[in-house]
């Protein structure tokens, strides 16, 4: 602050405060003495505005709020004149009502109940004539058991979750068995549909998702090896030659038969002396 006399003010003194602050704001009295008139006196009241950044705290910390819990924040605002508070969630104004409210002159706001929707960013809006300026953001870090969904793909399922923290155990139960896997698929397996579910942990509970799954690729008929076919063959030649000899032995029957009675057809009976000749 200085006090300065130039042809700006026309020859009076002038006061001039540099970089002024709200504790400039006050009353400032200007005397002027004469020799002649005494003492004359002016008094002048310098008003300043201002909007510094709201500040923004929440109760209890954001850090470990579950599903049904409550919270409160409060928005700590320096303006002058006195400033419009709002709330906003993920940059959005927030409609009071219902789970969401606020006192008197919206410097809190309380929260009933919160939801998985309620994890995003909070913060609050400071607006007066001099200007609207909005607090940092403050994150909502609400923990919920698992949400579990099936997906099929050809004969794979998958098991996808939506889960904070995420989940850290998969596992399916197929047809009342439990099958543990590796990771949160499972392939099916055969012609015939099955009743499968989906099991997944967090350490805020276990959640499941069940389905009917049927599977869409059937397996191509095994092919036999090769040594069976070649056994197959093999029998297949010994039946054949077994008949043979059996058909042989039931013709040289029939044959002697007809020699002991002397009838001998003649096909027979020549094979008979080419036999004899022989």
């Amino acid at each position: 602050m200085e006090l300065q006399v130039s042809d700006t003010f026309q020859g009076n003194a002038g006061l001039i405060i540099h970089n002024v602050t709200r504790e400039d704001a006050m009353s400032y009295v200007c005397a002027v003495f004469s020799t002649s008139d005494g003492q004359e006196q002016g008094i002048t009241t310098l008003q300043i505005q201002w909007n510094y950044k709201p500040q923004i705290t929440s109760d209890p910390d954001t850090d470990s709020l579950q599903v049904g819990d409550n919270v409160t924040f409060t928005c700590l605002s320096d303006a002058n004149p006195t400033s419009e508070i709002k709330w906003l969630k993920n940059n959005v104004t927030i409609e009071m009502g219902d789970r969401f409210t606020r006192n008197e002159n919206a410097s809190t706001l309380h929260i009933d109940g919160l939801t998985r929707d309620d994890h995003a960013l909070f913060s609050c809006s400071s607006t007066n004539p001099v200007k609207e300026i909005r607090s940092d953001q403050i994150e909502v870090d609400i923990e919920y058991e698992p949400e579990m969904y099936l997906n099929q793909t050809g004969n794979t399922v998958e098991c996808t979750s939506d889960a904070n923290p995420p989940v850290y155990q998969y596992e399916f139960e197929v047809d009342g068995k439990v099958v543990r896997t590796d990771d949160a698929v499972y392939e099916l397996k055969g012609t015939e549909c099955v009743n499968i579910t989906c099991f997944g942990t967090n350490k805020i509970g276990t959640g499941n998702a069940s389905d009917i799954a049927c599977p869409l690729i059937y397996p191509e008929p095994s092919v036999e090896p090769s040594c069976k076919n070649t056994g197959l063959v093999i029998g297949m030649v010994f039946v054949g030659m077994l008949i043979g000899a059996i058909v042989m032995c039931i013709g040289m029957l029939v044959y002697n038969k007809y020699k002991m009675r002397g009838i001998v057809p003649a096909k027979l009976e020549n094979t008979g002396k080419k036999t004899e000749d022989k």
